[in-house]
């Protein structure tokens, strides 16, 4: 490629364009669909009492592998981050979940009652 000085020039012109574009990217990874998984279960733990984490302990692994192995959709899962850790919000994210994965769910819980 033979350089000239409008090459330059854009290549000036691009130059900080480019920089921030990586800069933007450098430690923004997204965290992985597993990670999103346990970050709702950490965030459903932090709403019960000390009390209730006994019975919280047994159920709750039954929540984060059916989000790991059936498909949430996006928009519950975008839900479910955005989402205070507080029960009514994050009952409204539950309802989101389709029928049948609610039913998923409660037939993985069901042995551990």
């Amino acid at each position: 490629m033979i350089r000239t000085a409008s090459s330059a020039a854009w290549l000036l012109r691009i130059a900080p364009l480019a920089a921030a574009a990586v800069l933007a990217g450098c430690g923004s990874k997204a965290p992985s669909h597993d990670d999103q998984c346990a970050s709702i279960g950490d965030k459903l733990r932090s709403t019960k009492p000390p009390s209730a984490q006994p019975i919280v302990d047994k159920l709750l692994p039954a929540i984060v592998r059916s989000c790991k192995e059936d498909a949430w959709p996006s928009e519950v899962m975008d839900c479910f981050a955005k989402a205070p850790a507080s029960t009514p919000e994050l009952e409204a994210c539950d309802r989101l979940l389709p029928k049948a994965i609610q039913d998923a769910i409660t037939a993985r819980q069901q042995p551990v009652k």
